[in-house]
């Protein structure tokens, strides 16, 4: 695997954020796994699929980094039904892949954990190589910062939950009599104690916030 130059190399980021769903059962931070700088799994077919919650994931137990031998691990789950994508992942010298995704129906409640299983189909995804150094860097980095239990996080959640007590009504909005309220708030990663807030139904993004 590491043999051939031909082979394209991706980076893996892992970013915290709330899904933009709409949904009261999808307000916590979920980790949100980056392929070149793009979340390509949260739209990989006709079903919408989310991260796990960040401390489910990102456990000391590492789900994400391959063990001694190729182990399928749930990576996303679909937002509907307790089904998910498991690739296998697997090392080889200087280079982890996924391949072999599968949409895995009832999966378990760990990434690792396969014991509801029924039933899984291909999910018809690319192979996914990445350099093992940065990968394995990003796993651990994200893992030990556990910054879904950070202040910034903290605080957005309790925003969300004070400013649901009373729903925002902006102007234009009152105009067309819709009602506006928050669907998710969370920490503003271009400003410093800022964050960002979504209305529903329509869920749409409404800029930032200070913290006062």
């Amino acid at each position: 695997m590491s043999s051939d130059p031909g082979r394209l190399i991706s980076r893996l980021d892992i970013r915290l954020g709330v899904p933009d769903l709409g949904d009261d059962d999808y307000v916590y931070p979920v980790a949100r796994l980056l392929v070149d700088g793009v979340e390509m799994l949260a739209r990989a077919s006709k079903w919408r699929y989310v991260g796990w919650p960040a401390a489910e994931i990102l456990t000391d137990d590492l789900p994400l980094l391959p063990a001694a031998h190729a182990r399928r691990v749930t990576v996303y789950v679909e937002s509907a039904d307790p089904g998910g994508l498991a690739p296998q992942i697997s090392s080889d010298g200087d280079v982890v892949a996924w391949n072999d995704f599968r949409i895995v129906y009832e999966a378990g409640n760990h990434p690792l954990d396969f014991s509801e299983t029924y039933n899984w189909s291909p999910a018809g995804l690319p192979d996914l190589v990445f350099d093992a150094r940065q990968y394995a860097a990003e796993v651990c980095r994200a893992t030990a910062a556990r910054e879904w239990e950070s202040d910034s996080w903290q605080a957005a959640v309790l925003l969300r939950a004070y400013l649901l007590g009373d729903p925002l009504r902006p102007g234009d909005d009152l105009a067309l009599g819709e009602e506006w309220e928050v669907g998710f708030a969370e920490p503003d990663r271009e400003h410093a104690q800022q964050y960002r807030l979504a209305n529903r139904p329509a869920h749409k993004t409404r800029g930032s916030v200070s913290a006062l």
